[in-house]
């Protein structure tokens, strides 16, 4: 709900049974105040959203939880102004590549490129703020470089608050760490766009973060090799809330390495399934907003749904996967 409108999105894909239908109400008596078709077709041209593909670049077609800043309306990467229609259905492009349709710019806003109920922790996909995505197969690792991202985040006015994962390259078994941080929502100066390749030119190495900043954006605090893995977060005034299994294993020791019968790191392995399956419980931390400094630690009995805790009324809610949501009060 936003500026007194119900938007609600039906369906499934822009290529499947029709497509979609985001449907604008009047949240008081239900009235229908205007309905868009989001089908395979370019509303601009007619023509299918297949010609808008450049390499692995496509537009956006799955449908997603809705999200909005009052100026605009988000579906993943797809904006939409705030009459229902949508705005840059060509996907973005970097440098170097042609884009063959015209459209506004994409807003920085906060989404995930598989979606808000996506819970698989893919090392290609998270949460960010940003304009655009790029594409999943080797672009993802530029815009998380380069805006702030992680597998869970809030927003306040003007900071960002996500658990990150780095070092992340372009493998298919990253050795991962996290690190919890705060960092400026928006950049200090533009952000460049990543150049194109000249012929014969070999791939660039990612720039790993130093804990200064994220591409232009100043970061605050980062706090590393913390006990416990975040997928769920929530901001009320200067207490950030995060929640989730116990971190029992050292991944970096694990990248190519060939299981045995009986060793440590098939006991650290097995420990961590156990943990993300909540058989060893969850930790909920209250955290400082302003320096990242843990303020109180308590045990539930299970670990949260993805991004599954919320505040209000001075209580925090957590729904966990045994089914079960537990509530935590001042006292």
């Amino acid at each position: 709900i936003e500026n007194d409108t119900v938007y609600a999105l039906a369906g499934r894909n822009m290529f499947f049974d029709g497509g979609m239908r985001l449907v604008l109400l009047d949240p008081v008596t239900g009235k229908k105040i205007s309905e868009t078709v989001l089908d395979e077709k370019d509303p601009a041209t007619g023509k299918n959203l297949q010609t808008l593909i450049v390499a692995k670049y496509m537009p956006v077609a799955n449908d997603d939880v809705l999200s909005s800043d009052g100026e605009r309306v988000y579906m993943q990467e797809q904006n939409f102004s705030m009459e229902g229609k949508r705005i840059g259905v060509a996907p973005t492009l970097p440098a170097g590549k042609k884009n063959a349709a015209s459209g506004q710019k994409g807003k920085r806003h906060l989404f995930c490129q598989t979606g808000f109920l996506d819970d698989v922790w893919f090392h290609r996909s998270y949460l960010t703020y940003a304009e655009d995505c790029g594409e999943g197969w080797g672009a993802y690792a530029g815009t998380r470089n380069s805006n702030p991202s992680g597998r869970t985040m809030v927003l306040d006015d003007t900071r960002a608050y996500a658990f990150r994962s780095s070092p992340l390259g372009n493998m298919l078994q990253p050795r991962t760490t996290y690190s919890l941080y705060a960092a400026d929502k928006d950049p200090v100066a533009p952000l460049p766009r990543p150049q194109a390749r000249k012929k014969g030119q070999g791939r660039r190495n990612e720039v790993q973060e130093k804990g200064v900043s994220i591409g232009g954006h100043k970061v605050h605090w980062q706090k590393s090799s913390l006990p416990l893995l975040v997928n769920a977060m929530a901001l009320a005034g200067k207490n950030l809330f995060v929640a989730g299994p116990p971190d029992v294993a050292d991944e970096t020791k694990m990248l190519g390495y060939l299981p045995g019968a009986d060793d440590e790191i098939n006991r650290q392995l097995k420990a961590q399934d156990d943990a993300w399956r909540g058989k060893r419980g969850g930790l909920l931390w209250a955290v400082s907003a302003d320096n990242g400094n843990r303020l109180a630690e308590y045990k539930i009995d299970s670990v949260p749904v993805s991004d599954g805790m919320s505040v209000a009324e001075g209580k925090v809610f957590i729904s966990l996967i045994d089914g079960s949501v537990v509530c935590f009060e001042k006292k």
